[in-house]
C-alpha cells in the first residue's frame, strides 16, 4: 500500500522542477519577431535580470471621439 502512494507521489512531483521550456538567448528576438508578425508593432525588449520587457511607441493613443 505504502509503494502505490509512492508511486503516485512521483508521477506529481516530476512537473515540480525548473524545466525551461523557451531558451533564454532567443527570447527577445521572438518577442520582437511575434510582436511584428502578430500585432504589427514594433516592439523593442530587453530582459534584465529575470525580467523581461518590452516598450513600443505610439503617436497618438485617442481615437477621434476621445477613446483609449
Amino acid at each position: 500500500m505504502a509503494g502505490c502512494w509512492f508511486l503516485v507521489f512521483l508521477f506529481f512531483a516530476q512537473g515540480c522542477g525548473p524545466r525551461y521550456t523557451y531558451p533564454a538567448n532567443t527570447v527577445v528576438d521572438s518577442i520582437e519577431k511575434i510582436s511584428r508578425k502578430e500585432y504589427g508593432l514594433d516592439v523593442q525588449a530587453r530582459v534584465v535580470g529575470k525580467t523581461v520587457g518590452a516598450v513600443f511607441y505610439m503617436p497618438l493613443i485617442l481615437d477621434e471621439s476621445g477613446q483609449v
